[in-house]
């Protein structure tokens, strides 16, 4: 993904801080319109899932990790 992507991919999620990494992004093989996106935060102390969903080309990001779900402790 280039640079100027990553970019502004990371300005269009809600709730996510500034400077975070994009981990990955995967397209739906079922939608055109959906894509899921991970962001890692862990250079800032911040071991929590980010974890997001667009269904309208990633104009919107819905967060689909809740924070204090457990998903970190299920990979330990």
């Amino acid at each position: 993904m280039p640079e100027k992507t990553g970019r502004m991919l990371s300005e269009n999620v809600p709730e996510l801080a500034k400077a975070s990494w994009v981990s990955w992004v995967e397209a739906s093989r079922f939608d055109p319109a959906t894509a899921y996106a991970a962001f890692d935060r862990h250079t800032f102390g911040d071991m929590d899932p980010h974890v997001y969903k667009t269904t309208d080309y990633g104009k919107t990001w819905t967060a689909i990790v809740a924070q204090g779900s457990g998903v970190r402790d299920m990979l330990t």
